[in-house]
């Protein structure tokens, strides 16, 4: 895959090298991109992840389900009558439908062959052609 230096990406998007660092952490951290070192040269080069989509879902996922537990453990918690019960049930009830949600769309992604490739599937590329 293409590689991209520090400094590029800090001339090319016309920001500062402060603001590239934290986001670059950022996405180290979740998986999206990953640091590349080229001998003699000093600088940082980064390149995509392979399936940084799946990667990033794969990081929503883990987040809803966490969510999901600690409202399934809040509701345990308190008295049956209590009045938030319904609320916090709603509340459970839309993250177990983005839950179900991003299952689906990582099922697609999974099936595409675009895995590595970062790119948009097909059907996307067409419609933004017409425009």
């Amino acid at each position: 895959g293409d590689v991209v230096s520090f400094g590029d990406l800090a001339t090319k998007l016309q920001v500062s090298r402060a603001s590239i660092s934290t986001s670059i952490r950022i996405l180290e951290e979740r998986g999206l991109v990953k640091r590349v070192t080229k001998p003699g040269e000093r600088q940082d080069f980064f390149r995509l992840a392979a399936n940084p989509y799946g990667t990033m879902l794969k990081g929503i996922q883990k987040r809803n389900r966490s969510i999901q537990d600690d409202i399934a453990q809040t509701i345990q918690s308190l008295p049956a009558d209590a009045d938030a019960i319904g609320r916090l049930t709603a509340y459970a009830d839309f993250y177990a439908s983005l839950d179900a949600a991003v299952a689906v769309a990582l099922r697609k992604l999974n099936s595409s062959n675009d895995l590595t490739t970062g790119q948009q599937p097909t059907a996307l590329k067409d419609q933004s052609d017409d425009q």
